[in-house]
């Protein structure tokens, strides 16, 4: 290893030949460029991956069992909407025949629930590394409507967590499960 001091006076340390382990600065700023970028680049990319992530969830048993045993409040016309931050999108849960309907996008639908929240932390929940019950209580995601409907459906998503992962796997977006 070769050592030299800059015109600045800082000591520059050079990697011997061969050396398999970059500069600490490299391994810095990669960490810092990953830490710096948002999980969704685009709207679209959010709807592309989150949005039709519902749409599956909402074909599961599970998912039309439990719009079976809900009854939405008087007024509303959604059960749950998903407002995120950087970037800025909407996702709206609502039902359409007896079915479960995921909307992107504006909606003038009504939701009895709101979660709002930065996209990357969504992302983060959904891979079930993010407690909700910690998320609200650090204002990481806030809410609006009864939040003893949300968790009621709490020990379903035991179960959609792994279906998220599988699904990233499967659009070959493995480069998501490790944010």
């Amino acid at each position: 290893m070769n050592d030299s001091v800059g015109a600045d006076g800082a000591i520059a340390v050079d990697e011997a030949p061969g050396s398999r382990r970059p500069p600490a600065e490299w391994k810095n700023e990669r960490k810092k460029r990953r830490i710096d970028m948002p999980v969704f680049q685009s709207e679209q990319e959010l709807y592309d991956v989150l949005g039709r992530f519902f749409e599956r969830v909402a074909e599961t048993e599970e998912s039309k069992e439990l719009i079976a045993s809900t009854e939405l409040g008087l007024g509303y016309d959604a059960f749950v909407q998903y407002v995120f931050h950087k970037p800025e999108a909407k996702i709206t849960w609502t039902v359409e025949n007896g079915a479960l309907k995921i909307v992107c996008g504006e909606t003038g639908l009504r939701p009895e629930l709101v979660f709002e929240q930065t996209a990357d932390v969504g992302h983060k929940f959904w891979l079930g590394k993010l407690d909700l019950q910690q998320a609200l209580a650090r204002q990481q995601i806030k809410v609006q409507g009864p939040l003893v409907n949300a968790l009621k459906v709490l020990p379903q998503l035991d179960a959609i967590y792994p279906a998220y992962r599988e699904y990233l796997q499967e659009i070959g977006r493995d480069d998501l499960l490790q944010r």
